[in-house]
């Protein structure tokens, strides 16, 4: 594999330098090769990247030469427990929380920190800790102004009388001023600061400390590692089981022995992001157990992309989904159809639909045609995002959904638009499938638990003169 690493020139880079030498040692000794180019060369003419089949970069600003070029990146950051300066994020296409990191099956957490560095849960809170963020950094942008959210959330709580407690970053080049419903948070150290607090954060990396300590947290941005785990609204709170967080955490930071010595390049390079299309069709298989945790929006999106641009009859398009990744309508949805188990476990939900205004150019006497297809796209559009998720390492599985189903005992005697009956869904819409999503129980490809065999046919051992049809 012929890898390009991208270094950045500048102060505080002492870090980045280091961790990118070191993992370019690492990716030698697996017997990779890598060039290190600084960032001032990819300025202009970027063509010669087709020559490299990845790149490497710290952190995600001034991507977009490499994304244009259609190349998988590999990025790198600082990493999120224990001393920030010791450990490095490795994670496909994002930042943080909007990654692709690769989670191993092997248990890793309780070596790295022990159990220790897990607090009790203590959900009391007599005020709100607001946590500042550096007003340009990358971890910010589409907020509409970092300085409107903190006065935002102060109004809110203020609203509530719940005092608020500011914290400002201890990087800013200039200090935010306070929020007016807000005082100022003095404590020495950040500890001090979370004692008896609702911690609050738009994506900071406190979210993660908080959870360590065992304070009821929110946080608001995909960005946050935390995001997802913790309350996503502002009056969301509660408490989770946090060991498979930090079996997830563990696997999405390396310490800078683990980059020189090969062993995070080890386990990412065994699941590149270019998965032989070939192996990633073979490697799937449909997941009916999954390990608790959200996942990041962004590879949400590149599932729906997938789905995106299936095939369809007459290249009509008709093809309409509906993303619930919202934990309480995923439950809720499980309650009103069997098997309710299966649903209520998953960590996201595709809801696929058929637009059935799509041929009405056509004549009357010829729909009887066109709704023949409208399943048929429906169900290529859904193998298409099967296979993404496989890709990214997560598991899925196929629920079978249409509108004779309304009434029946699969439904709970309920019609699939009661269902959901909270989102705008055309009339002229027919429902065509459900997908579930999640991270399975097992690593992909193996046999997700559970799926070793289903409705009695074994899954192993299959031979193509099974599925031929002869000539008579």
């Amino acid at each position: 594999m012929k890898l390009l690493m991208r270094m950045a020139l500048g102060k505080h880079r002492e870090l980045p330098k280091k961790a990118c030498f070191r993992f370019a040692d690492g990716i030698r000794r697996c017997g990779d090769s890598v060039t290190i180019k600084y960032e001032s060369n990819f300025k202009g003419d970027v063509s010669w990247l087709s020559d490299y089949d990845m790149v490497i970069a710290w952190g995600v600003r001034r991507l977009k030469p490499i994304h244009q070029a259609d190349k998988n990146i590999l990025v790198l950051e600082k990493g999120y427990i224990g001393n920030r300066n010791e450990w490095v994020s490795l994670g496909y296409g994002g930042l943080s929380g909007q990654s692709r990191h690769i989670i191993g099956t092997e248990p890793r957490w309780k070596q790295l920190w022990g159990e220790d560095i897990l607090k009790p849960w203590s959900m009391d809170y007599d005020h709100v800790l607001l946590v500042g963020q550096v007003a340009n950094d990358m971890s910010v942008w589409g907020c509409g102004g970092i300085h409107k959210w903190y006065e935002k959330v102060a109004d809110h709580y203020c609203s509530k009388g719940i005092p608020v407690a500011f914290r400002r970053h201890p990087l800013e080049a200039i200090p935010t001023p306070c929020p007016k419903n807000a005082t100022m948070d003095e404590s020495e150290t950040l500890q001090d600061a979370m004692k008896n607090a609702l911690v609050v954060t738009y994506s900071s990396n406190v979210g993660v400390d908080a959870v360590l300590a065992g304070r009821p947290t929110v946080a608001v941005n995909s960005v946050s590692m935390v995001y997802g785990w913790v309350g996503r609204k502002l009056d969301e709170v509660g408490s989770f089981d946090r060991e498979p967080w930090l079996h997830r955490m563990a696997y999405c930071q390396w310490n800078l022995g683990e980059l020189k010595d090969g062993t995070a390049w080890k386990h990412y390079r065994t699941h590149y992001a270019n998965r032989n299309v070939w192996e990633t069709i073979r490697h799937r298989r449909s997941c009916r157990c999954f390990l608790p945790g959200p996942i990041p929006k962004g590879m949400l999106w590149r599932v729906l992309e997938a789905g995106m641009w299936a095939p369809s009859g007459s290249n009509s398009q008709n093809h309409r989904f509906l993303l619930i990744d919202d934990k309480h309508e995923i439950e809720r949805l499980g309650e009103m159809k069997n098997p309710h188990k299966l649903v209520k476990n998953a960590a996201a939900c595709i809801v696929v639909f058929s637009d059935n205004t799509a041929h009405t150019i056509h004549k009357e006497r010829e729909r009887i045609i066109w709704e023949g297809l409208w399943p048929q796209n429906c169900a290529a559009a859904i193998q298409n995002m099967l296979l993404a998720a496989t890709d990214l390492g997560i598991g899925s599985c196929w629920i079978s959904f249409f509108d004779s189903m309304d009434g029946t005992r699969l439904l709970k005697n309920h019609t699939w638009r009661e269902l959901f009956c909270d989102y705008d869904v055309p009339s002229e819409h027919s429902i065509q499938g459900l997908i579930l999503l999640g991270w399975p129980k097992r690593k992909v490809g193996g046999w997700p638990a559970g799926d070793e065999s289903h409705g009695g046919k074994s899954v192993e051992g299959r031979t193509l003169n099974r599925f031929l049809i002869g000539k008579k």
